[in-house]
């Protein structure tokens, strides 16, 4: 089989395992709401956020700096991996020896066991990290892919059982465990490499710095972000946190789904630009794409909200709604953010990238403790705000530096905003006339009607027609950059 059969094949594994995984991980929501109680969720949130930092923290950036090396040799990938152990088995320690704090910060007491049940993910999280930047470089996209939704399932098959008996929070904290163990053994299986003794060697310098600059930038971006749940489940108890976690939970699909395997393919792709115009050319088509076919997604979660939580969580979840309408907002502008966060990386501008991102942050940061002096919603609404702000910050300011024109970016976006505008549209229109007491089909209805309504708006309107044509021509144009930058690597 030639390598291009190879890539296109690893692309279809690619997609068909990211729907699995979303489809796996909203069957698991949609059970686990009906089994355990708001209060449960929101116990576990408070300690479950130490998942996504574990990852953070215990890749210290050097995945990602091991995925944009044009050359890297096996010693350097075996000493980067014995680092990442080092900081996931200190990190673990310091967990675990902070697990009675942490529980009284949140004033429930339950917290500290769960704390401590959770701290062996550093170390997990750690080892994992250049297994997966492996899988990378070798362009695995498929196999790796399908690592990554085969460990969900298996996370579910462990939290469900254990609902069932009564676990409570602990089938949530059986659930994250399982998982990292079991994305672990398969990211070994697929990639066959197995790290030599740790030896000093040159060039780790380069790798260090281009980490220690992302790890910054991603904890700061990780803690902002997961700092409302923090506020939350502080100021106004576990019940609300709990509504608010499973809003969160349904909103963060698309963007964990999305950015995470984008980031694998995307970062390869950008770094072998052949050059600036390519580069610069590439970074707007990047961002036309994740604002069209994202924004899309976030504008019907806002006005499906009330039947997609019917569906999802069931009966007695209405004080998810709002919340969940206002993430979706800031998981647009998320999103639009990645594709400036791949482009830095890229290029290596790693420092600059942080530097601009404590701007944003910092008001977000701001916006979010002033809200929790209003309610909950305003701790949410800081948070979708502090998310825009960064992103028109990166706009203005941050572009420029990677040698694409501001002017054109912004011009560029006019087709996909009208695409926007027409599904906002659609939605309004079959939120207001379409009632069911079935969330699934009034859902099924309101999307129809949505889809349908956007469609015909955007047929009769230039601009609009050919952004949407556009995009299908870029996605098979980056498929075929993809194949030809493929190194064989098996």
């Amino acid at each position: 089989m030639s390598d291009t059969s190879l890539v296109a094949r690893g692309t279809a594994i690619t997609l068909g395992a990211q729907a699995v995984r979303i489809a796996v991980q909203f069957a698991a929501l949609t059970v686990l709401a009906r089994l355990l109680d708001p209060a449960d969720f929101g116990l576990s949130a408070m300690a479950i956020a130490l998942v996504g930092v574990a990852t953070v923290l215990g890749d210290f950036g050097l995945s990602l700096a091991a995925m944009r090396a044009a050359d890297i040799t096996a010693q350097q990938k075996s000493n980067l991996f014995w680092t990442n152990v080092a900081f996931g088995l200190g990190l673990s320690a310091l967990t675990a020896l902070c697990a009675g704090p942490i529980a009284m910060l949140f004033r429930h007491p339950e917290v500290e066991g769960i704390v401590l049940a959770l701290s062996p993910i550093f170390l997990l999280s750690a080892a994992t990290a250049q297994f997966r930047a492996e899988a990378a470089r070798r362009l695995m996209f498929g196999r790796a892919a399908a690592c990554e939704a085969v460990a969900p399932v298996v996370g579910v098959a462990v939290a469900i059982p254990s609902a069932l008996a009564g676990g409570g929070y602990w089938a949530l904290v059986g659930q994250q465990l399982a998982t990292a163990v079991t994305l672990l053994v398969l990211l070994v299986a697929i990639t066959r490499w197995l790290p030599s003794r740790p030896r000093r060697t040159s060039g780790m310098r380069s790798f260090y710095r281009i980490g220690f600059h992302t790890l910054l930038t991603q904890l700061l971006s990780y803690t902002t972000s997961n700092i409302d749940s923090a506020i939350i489940g502080r100021s106004f108890g576990s019940a609300t946190l709990g509504f608010y976690d499973r809003a969160f939970q349904i909103f963060r699909l698309p963007v964990i789904q999305v950015a995470g395997p984008l980031t694998r393919v995307i970062l390869p792709v950008l770094s072998r630009s052949p050059g600036p115009l390519a580069f610069a050319a590439r970074v707007i088509r990047l961002h036309v794409t994740m604002a069209l076919l994202m924004g899309s997604m976030f504008v019907i979660a806002f006005g499906q909200a009330g039947p997609i939580v019917r569906t999802a969580l069931g009966p007695g979840w209405d004080e998810s709604v709002i919340f969940l309408q206002i993430l979706s907002v800031g998981g647009f502008f998320q999103m639009m953010t990645f594709v400036y966060y791949w482009a830095f990386l890229a290029q290596g501008r790693t420092l600059l990238q942080l530097k601009i991102t404590v701007w944003g942050r910092l008001i977000m940061i701001v916006l979010m403790f002033g809200g929790a002096f209003v309610g909950p919603e305003w701790v949410a609404a800081g948070g979708t705000a502090g998310l825009g702000i960064s992103w028109l910050i990166f706009t203005i300011w941050g572009v420029p530096h990677l040698g694409v024109s501001r002017r054109k970016l912004v011009r560029q976006m006019a087709a996909p905003l009208i695409v926007l505008i027409a599904l906002s549209a659609g939605s309004l229109i079959s939120a207001t006339t379409v009632t069911y007491e079935s969330g699934l089909l009034e859902l099924v209805v309101e999307l129809s009607l949505t889809v349908t309504i956007a469609g015909l708006i955007c047929v009769s309107i230039g601009p609009a027609r050919r952004a949407v044509r556009e995009q299908f021509s870029f996605l098979k144009t980056l498929r075929r950059r993809t194949h030809a930058n493929y190194d064989g690597g098996r």
